[in-house]
Formats: C-alpha cells, sequence, structure tokens
C-alpha cells in the first residue's frame, strides 16, 4: 500500500541525474555569445533579428553561425528551466517522505491491538489457496537454533521477538504489506547453517527472497565478521537486488521506512 510506485532510491537517482544535466546545461550556456535572436519570414524571405546591449540589431546572412548559437541558447535554457522544476517535484517528494511515509507503520507499532485487529486485512490476496499455503509457511513454529536466543527482546505488532528496534519496524512493514515472512529461518549453505535475519515469499507467486539488515556499519569488526556470509550467500545464489534485500544503518543514520520501503520493491 504504497502512494508511489517509483522508489526513493529511484528519486534519488533522478534527482543526481538532474543535476548533473542542469551543470552540463549551465556550462554550455556560458559559453555561447551574449545576446538574443529570432528568425521570421516575409513573404519568401527570411528575416533574423536580435538584440544585444539593449539594443536591435537586424542580422544578416554572414550572420546565420551567431543567430543559430543565439537560437541555441535560449533553447538550453529553456530545457535548464525545465529540469529546475522537475528538481523542484522531487525535492517535494523528498520532503514528503521525509515527513509523511511510515505513518501508518508506527500507527500500528505504537499499539500492537490495532494490529490484531486488522490480521484480515492485512492477509488478503489474490489466490485464495495460494494465500492460505503463505500463510500456513509463515506461521510455522520457529526452526532457528542459532546462538544467543535470548537477545530476542523485542516484540514485534503481533508478538513475535526479534534482536533490535529496527527488524521491528522491518517486521511491522512485511506484515502491514501483506508480506507472509519468517524470521531468522536457517539455510545451509556449504555445509553451514546461516539464519537471515528474514525469509518472505511474493504474495503473488510464492517465490522465496532474503532479507538481510546490517545495523553497525560503523563498526569496522562487524563489518568484517559479516562479509564472508555475503560471499556464501552469492556462491549458492542469494544474490543483491535479484533475491537478496539488504538494508544498513549506523548509529547517525538508523534505519527508515523508506529505506525499507524501497529495499523491498527492489525485487518484489
Amino acid at each position: 500500500m504504497n502512494p508511489l510506485k517509483t522508489s526513493s532510491n529511484s528519486f534519488r537517482l533522478q534527482k543526481k541525474r538532474l543535476a548533473a544535466q542542469t551543470a552540463y546545461l549551465t556550462k554550455r550556456i556560458e559559453s555561447l555569445p551574449e545576446g538574443s535572436a529570432t528568425v521570421y519570414s516575409v513573404g519568401n524571405r527570411i528575416r533574423m533579428v536580435g538584440s544585444s546591449g539593449g539594443k536591435k540589431i537586424y542580422y544578416s546572412r554572414k550572420d546565420l553561425p551567431l543567430v543559430r548559437d543565439l537560437i541555441l541558447k535560449k533553447y538550453l535554457i529553456k530545457k535548464r528551466d525545465e529540469l529546475a522544476e522537475a528538481q523542484k517535484l522531487l525535492d517535494h517528494y523528498s520532503r514528503f517522505e521525509q515527513k509523511h511515509l511510515g505513518q501508518a507503520e508506527q500507527y500500528l507499532m505504537e499499539n500492537p491491538l490495532r494490529a490484531g485487529l486488522l490480521k484480515d486485512f492485512f492477509n488478503t490476496g489474490q489466490d485464495p489457496s495460494l494465500t492460505a499455503s503463505l500463510s500456513k509457511w509463515a506461521e510455522a513454529p520457529d526452526r532457528c537454533a542459532g546462538p544467543h536466543q535470548e537477545e530476542r527482546t523485542e516484540e514485534t505488532l503481533f508478538g513475535l521477538f526479534v534482536r533490535s528496534k529496527s527488524e521491528v519496524m522491518i517486521a511491522t512493514y512485511l506484515y502491514e504489506n501483506g508480506i507472509p515472512f519468517r524470521y531468522e529461518e536457517p539455510v545451509i549453505l556449504d555445509g553451514v547453517q546461516y539464519c537471515p535475519d528474514f525469509t518472505f515469499r511474493d504474495p503473488k507467486s510464492g517465490v522465496f527472497y532474503w532479507y538481510e539488515h546490517f545495523g553497525k556499519m560503523d563498526d569496522p569488526d562487524y563489518v568484517r565478521d559479516n562479509v564472508p556470509r555475503l560471499i556464501s550467500y552469492a556462491k549458492n545464489g542469494i544474490i543483491p537486488t535479484v533475491n537478496l534485500v539488504l538494508t544498513f544503518e549506523t548509529k547517525n543514520h538508523p534505519l527508515s521506512f523508506p529505506q525499507i520501503r524501497s529495499a523491498v520493491e527492489s525485487v518484489l
């Protein structure tokens, strides 16, 4: 249930592209001569008129290259103005994203009873038989036997205990959007058991995806310890942006609902 289908990451890329195009146009405009020019016809003859320094100028055929440059300059200025308006729209979306996106999820997180009353709403799907199958899969008993189970101290809207506030946010997003998932569902890769943070499935097709959130990216030891996991995933066909979702955070850059939405939509 997203107001915009385009991901926030896509908007950021568009803003970057617009900035580069604007810089190029500005440089090109500054390289062209001062003044203005236009062309019009009188009978069978073409007239070229312009201005420079506040004075009206009539151009002759020998001035054709100059007239062409002046018309090009006017065109490029208008094109730059178009990009400026597009930039305003993207900036407006960024303000919307920062202020409003995630409010619905936050509303449910404030009181788990609200989510419980809406369970049927979140579980709606197009194929009743597939929906029932996915619901059964998502509700199966927890199978992860990984270390430090006592660290699951944060409770989600629906009674699942996870390890961090960020994982509560991820679980809330998946739950609210009707995406069936399991927490720390084990996978065996090259004889080693891993428990990805979340395993989720496409509600329409049942295809499997995995989600890993890295919450201490400002800790070099933490980053180094997790590199082998990503290498093992890739060797076994669990690949970022294909069927593996990744999000990251530091103390100064906490996880947000827009990041979660963008990451999940990148694969679904």
